[in-house]
């Protein structure tokens, strides 16, 4: 087994399989080269030498791994469409065009980083872009499944870095699964300059809640009238409305409803009577539909969340004349506004589905960094002042502004 530099720069390594049939491969880099004859070599020690051409192509690794997937194949569970239809884009826009037809023993280290490199090009966001790889590494996998000992290139390929902020133009400025910025979320002065302008029809109802709430969008589209009591001021979220479409499916767009993201996502929220009333009134005159949802078409069937954005969100906005955000954006205005207001952060995360509380403060922190309560002076002045007696543990905590149930008043006695 041996390396030799080719003149047309390209790094070919010769070796031979277990029977001595003689093999050579090309490579642009000798760090490629390097590592594939190291993996060739022990390859050929385990007697699991691929030879050739006889590795499936990525077409074919790539469509065997798709079907895995909408089966739940080496899942917890069947993959959503939502989820299904993400991956399907990375492959069929991104992936197929590039290597379809080539073998998966032939897509170097080198092809990957120069695939990688021309999505940066075409100015895809960092995260989008190591996504793709991230589908492309499972590919390899499902064809080293087929044929042992392939050479995974898009796991070896390095992935970028976080974007560094800079707007450039054109480019689409991506959803940060960090914490969230001021600038992405309404102002206290902003949310109330929309609710004046949010009317007694479908939309301006759909926004209200959102405001009050903060409940994902796709939640709102799924509410149903079952889930409302308009008599103790409660919404519960049960379920979430889905339009992803999937590939191959004979409709290219379906509606499809879902439990909540996460098995906190089910939970129970008060509406204050404001909305209350609002809801009253719009249950009278809103569409009857064999779905008995909240918020839907004149037939009583799902609305998209595009119309929703199109024809109630944006058009609210402008009559306020403020910027245009998306229904994702009053869900963060609707944290950031509680957080201000002193609600404690457990409290926050249940009302917005978090399954935990450091979800909540890692998107929020800025906002909770910037609260200040008077708590702490007024448990000076309980403990410090003579003239003060505590007969009764929960007036103690209610004064102090904390829940009972909270682990600070746990083994706390009266005086």
């Amino acid at each position: 087994m041996a390396i030799k530099k080719l003149a047309s720069s390209l790094y070919q390594i010769d070796f031979r399989d277990a029977s001595g049939k003689r093999y050579r491969q090309s490579f642009e880099t000798r760090r490629d080269a390097d590592k594939a004859l190291r993996e060739q070599r022990n390859q050929v020690d385990k007697g699991a030498f691929i030879a050739p051409k006889s590795a499936p192509t990525f077409r074919e690794a790539a469509e065997a791994w798709y079907k895995d997937k909408t089966l739940g194949i080496g899942c917890d569970k069947i993959p959503r469409p939502s989820t299904l239809w993400a991956w399907s884009i990375h492959v069929d826009k991104h992936l197929m065009p590039e290597f379809g037809d080539r073998h998966l023993d032939r897509i170097d280290v080198a092809a990957m980083e120069k695939f990688r490199d021309g999505l940066k090009d075409k100015k895809l966001a960092p995260q989008t872009i190591n996504k793709i790889l991230t589908t492309a590494t499972a590919i390899f996998q499902k064809g080293d499944k087929k044929k042992p000992g392939l050479f995974n290139s898009a796991r070896e390929c390095a992935r970028l870095g976080r974007s560094d902020g800079e707007i450039i133009e054109g480019q689409t400025k991506p959803r940060e699964s960090g914490p969230v910025k001021e600038s992405d979320v309404l102002s206290l002065a902003e949310v109330r300059r929309l609710l004046t302008v949010c009317g007694e029809d479908l939309y301006g109802n759909l926004v209200a809640l959102a405001i009050f709430t903060g409940c994902r969008h796709d939640e709102l589209l799924a509410l149903r009238w079952g889930s409302v009591d308009l008599v103790a001021g409660t919404v519960w979220i049960r379920e979430s409305l889905s339009w992803a479409r999937l590939k191959g499916a004979e409709y290219t767009e379906r509606w499809r409803f879902y439990p909540p993201k996460t098995e906190a996502g089910n939970r129970k929220l008060m509406i204050p009577p404001e909305i209350v009333s609002r809801l009253k009134k719009w249950k009278l005159k809103s569409p009857k539909g064999r779905l008995d949802l909240v918020f839907s078409g004149p037939d009583g069937e799902p609305i998209q969340r595009h119309h929703t954005l199109r024809c109630g969100l944006h058009p609210l906005l402008r009559r306020a004349g403020l910027c245009q955000v998306d229904m994702h954006s009053l869900r963060h205005s609707f944290a950031t506004i509680r957080i201000m207001s002193g609600s404690p952060v457990n409290e926050v995360a249940r009302d917005l589905g978090h399954s935990d509380s450091t979800t909540t403060l890692r998107i929020y922190t800025h906002w909770f960094e910037g609260v200040r309560t008077k708590a702490p002076d007024r448990m000076a002045e309980l403990l410090l002042s003579p003239e003060t007696e505590v007969v009764d543990l929960g007036h103690f905590v209610d004064t102090l502004g904390v829940e009972s149930g909270h682990p600070a008043m746990i083994g706390a006695v009266s005086v």
